[in-house]
C-alpha cells in the first residue's frame, strides 16, 4: 500500500492561513497571490492586484485581522465577442491575521504597478535595565 499526501503544504487550512476568496466574490476562484515578508522593524504585505486604482481599495483592522478588499466594477457590455478570455478585472478580497506585536497606528499601504505594499511595523520594546543595589 503506498500513502499519498494530500496536501504538501504545512498550513493549508489554518485560518491566518487562509484566504476568503470565492468563486462568488472573484469571479475566477482563484487566490490573490501575495508575499508576506518580516524585517527587523516590520512585517510587509505585497498583494499582486494589476488594474485597480488606489482608490478601489478599502484597508480595514479589527481584531488582529488585516482585511484587504477591492471592487472590481461592473464588467463592459458590448458587442465584442472574445475568441479567449483569461483576465477581466473581478472583486477581491484577502485576510490576514497579524501578531500582537504589530504597532496598529503606523500601518501604511502604498499601490505602484500593480502591487499593493501594506506595511506593518513592530512595536518598540521598551528595554528597562537598571542596576539594583544591595543594602
Amino acid at each position: 500500500m503506498t500513502l499519498i499526501r494530500f496536501h504538501n503544504q504545512p498550513l493549508t487550512g489554518y485560518p491566518a492561513n487562509r484566504s476568503y476568496n470565492s468563486k462568488e466574490q472573484s469571479g475566477c476562484g482563484c487566490t490573490v497571490p501575495s508575499n508576506i515578508i518580516r524585517t527587523g522593524e516590520a512585517i510587509i504585505a505585497e498583494l499582486s492586484v494589476p488594474g485597480f486604482n488606489k482608490e478601489d481599495f478599502n484597508i480595514s483592522l479589527e481584531h488582529q485581522e488585516l482585511k484587504i478588499t477591492a471592487k472590481g466594477g461592473e464588467q463592459e457590455q458590448n458587442e465584442d465577442r472574445y475568441l479567449k478570455r483569461e483576465f477581466f478585472r473581478s472583486d477581491v478580497s484577502k485576510s490576514f491575521i497579524i501578531p500582537k506585536t504589530v504597532d496598529a497606528e503606523s500601518i501604511s499601504a502604498d499601490y505602484k504597478n500593480g502591487i499593493l505594499r501594506v506595511e506593518m511595523p513592530l512595536k518598540k520594546e521598551a528595554k528597562i535595565t537598571r542596576e539594583i543595589r544591595i543594602n
